[in-house]
């Protein structure tokens, strides 16, 4: 073959390659992703692995914390204990860049149920954005603290992308739960907490996401959200809720303009359903500075499902930031499930498990709980999962509407799952 025509062909292949490569559509940005999983939730920090360890003769230690992309304002780290230390006459203190205490562990928090120290702890989120952890006892100790992974948050709106799911894009019609709502709806308030849980750092990497979601308490010690609040899409889906992300899951009854916050830490879940998009989660308040006192308050379930027409109102935590207030109506009272063919007609069987409403809401408010005022007080007539429909471009799908699962379908399933945690419920 001649060197001219050798020249031609590799001019004619480059030439191909360049005309295939600008006919081929550019790689979907975030916001497409998010449209085709259907479901979304908001990130909000990022999960690291310090590997830090504290002994007696490196008794005080910085924690190094990895917060790609933002500086933190706060952090929570996951502690553990030589399992079989004879020593245990010491404590461990959290501290700030001025030394301030932040949190306090003793070796009771870390005893297992045979007396061993074999019990891994979870701070709350401690409002500082550099730690030291310390380890104080008196004469030599056989005691190692190993500080294994942290969660380091962002400051307030530094959610990822968005999605307006708003009547008005850009513009949502929701206000501070303090500042708009009534004495009923700011009491109901009480329940609704944001859910901060995240990943594990693939080996190699430096951190890996963290996010938020919403949720209710409906029992002392029980908090409902959604079951897509157990890990970031793309995720096989016998992996959401496993035990890493339940055991990282910190709930706060106290994200609001208040200066109190009520901490709980997720010790196990209890029951999840994919089609209904909910998880049931034992909790428990956290250790130190931050942790709830006494018994929480928990929404009371409706008797009787949400109408279409009823007024409804929702407390979220859109775009993780403080708890934010959204008014509205039912649409239809009975609506397909998310995980059902597009285009199925709406009925009134168990079929039709969701409603859908025209609350205003954005990611981050996934596992709101949806409340309707009865009488002289709220109950709890659904938990919104989901956004406005949109095709495979992103564009919306008329009627612009949000939806939210019926609350008589979730006890519907737990009652046939696990009747014993239904008895723990508040149903009117």
């Amino acid at each position: 073959m001649s060197a001219r025509r050798t020249r031609t062909l590799v001019l004619l292949a480059c030439f191909l390659e360049i005309a295939t490569a600008a006919a081929q559509p550019a790689p979907p940005g975030p916001a497409v992703e998010q449209c085709r999983r259907g479901e979304s939730v908001t990130s909000f920090g990022r999960s690291f692995q310090p590997a830090v360890t504290i002994y007696d003769e490196e008794w005080s230690q910085p924690i190094p914390i990895e917060a790609a992309g933002f500086t933190p304002v706060g952090v929570r780290l996951l502690l553990a204990v030589t399992p079989d230390a004879r020593d245990r006459d010491w404590s461990l203190v959290v501290r700030d860049p001025a030394y301030r205490v932040l949190a306090s562990f003793g070796p009771a928090d870390f005893a297992g149920g045979d007396g061993r120290l074999t019990r891994k702890r979870w701070t709350g989120r401690l409002p500082a954005a550099k730690v030291q952890v310390e380890l104080l006892h008196s004469g030599k100790s056989d005691v190692e603290v190993m500080v294994e992974e942290g969660i380091a948050s962002p400051p307030a709106g530094a959610s990822d992308v968005r999605l307006f799911s708003s009547q008005t894009p850009g513009s949502p019609n929701w206000r501070p739960l303090y500042e708009g709502g009534s004495l009923i709806q700011r009491r109901t308030g009480d329940v609704t907490g944001m859910l901060v849980t995240g990943q594990t750092a693939a080996p190699g990497a430096p951190s890996a996401p963290a996010w938020c979601c919403t949720g209710v308490m409906v029992a002392r010690d029980l908090f409902l959200t959604n079951w897509h609040c157990g890990a970031a899409p793309p995720t096989d889906h016998t992996s959401y809720w496993n035990e890493r992300v339940a055991g990282r899951s910190l709930i706060d009854l106290g994200w609001d303009d208040g200066t109190v916050s009520r901490q709980y830490n997720a010790v196990k879940v209890e029951a999840s359903d994919r089609r209904l998009d909910y998880a049931l989660l034992r909790v428990e308040p956290v250790v130190g500075p931050g942790g709830a006192a006494g018994t929480p308050s928990r929404a009371t379930i409706a008797a009787r499902p949400a109408q279409a027409g009823e007024e409804v109102f929702i407390v979220h935590h859109a775009e993780c930031e403080k708890k934010r207030l959204s008014r509205c109506r039912v649409a239809a009272a009975s609506y397909r499930a998310w995980t059902d063919a597009p285009g199925e007609p709406s009925g009134s069987s168990a079929s039709q498990p969701d409603l859908s409403h025209s609350c205003d809401t954005e990611p981050g408010a996934s596992g709101a709980p949806v409340f309707a005022i009865r009488g002289d007080r709220a109950v709890l007539v659904g938990l919104h999962h989901l956004g406005f429909d949109r095709d495979e471009s992103c564009a919306i799908v008329p009627p612009r509407l949000n939806k939210a699962v019926r609350i008589d379908e979730i006890v519907r399933s737990l009652d046939a799952a696990r009747p014993d945690l239904v008895r723990e419920l508040d149903v009117e």
